[in-house]
């Protein structure tokens, strides 16, 4: 007798007895509420979906608010008039190099900065200084040169990388020796041998100057 086909049919119909549903009515019922009460555990299990916030219950995303707190439109706004801003200080700029050929700098400054009302805006010592290094890199050492004389008689206080490009300045339209000490008077407590002190950038200028020239003996 083969007892492993005598067990699985068994098995099978014992399995199948077990699930069958009753034939009667009584046991029907009875069977209804076996499921019912063998399935109810795991639907009250299953995690309700959560709706999400509407404005009915007092939440609202107001996607017109940026980080800072600002909205969008006071945020472009305010970019509108950086640029506008910028757009008229670079026309202030154009008048200055087109007067460099008849009048000086410094009269020229002086009249832009009586103008500043006319323009609506001021001109800062950042907008002097990049103007100056503008002016330097095309070439034009002299103009550069003098607006950072007006500057300094405005008693502007030059920041390590300003005296850096002044310094730089002195020495293309005047010497070398000039350029030191123009450095001297504005640091006299200067230590060359501290990397780290604030105007090393301009004592580093000097040096290369000092070793790009043949006579380095002008350097004292």
């Amino acid at each position: 007798m083969n007892f492993g086909r005598l067990l699985l049919f068994s098995s099978s119909h014992l399995l199948k007895r077990t699930i069958a549903a009753p034939a009667s009515v009584e046991n029907s019922h009875f069977w209804k509420r076996a499921c019912t009460t063998i399935a109810g555990p795991a639907l009250a299990r299953t995690e309700p979906s959560v709706a999400p916030p509407s404005a009915a219950a007092g939440v609202r995303a107001d996607l017109l608010v940026t980080s800072d707190g600002s909205s969008e439109s006071a945020r472009k706004e305010k970019a509108k008039e950086a640029a506008k801003t910028q757009r008229k200080k670079r026309m202030m700029f154009e008048e200055l190099l087109d007067n460099l050929g008849a009048t000086r700098v410094k009269k020229t400054l002086n009249a832009l900065s009586k103008r500043e009302k006319e323009y609506g805006v001021s001109i800062t010592q950042a907008d002097l200084v990049r103007w100056a290094k503008r002016l330097d890199k095309d070439g034009k050492h002299q103009q550069a040169y003098e607006m950072f004389k007006w500057m300094e008689a405005k008693k502007m206080t030059f920041s390590p990388s300003e005296l850096a490009t002044f310094v730089g300045l002195i020495e293309k339209t005047k010497d070398l020796g000039e350029a030191f000490a123009y450095f001297k008077k504005a640091d006299p407590d200067f230590d060359n041998m501290d990397m780290k002190c604030k105007n090393w950038p301009a004592y580093q200028v000097l040096l290369e100057c000092y070793f790009a020239r043949d006579d380095h003996a002008a350097f004292t």
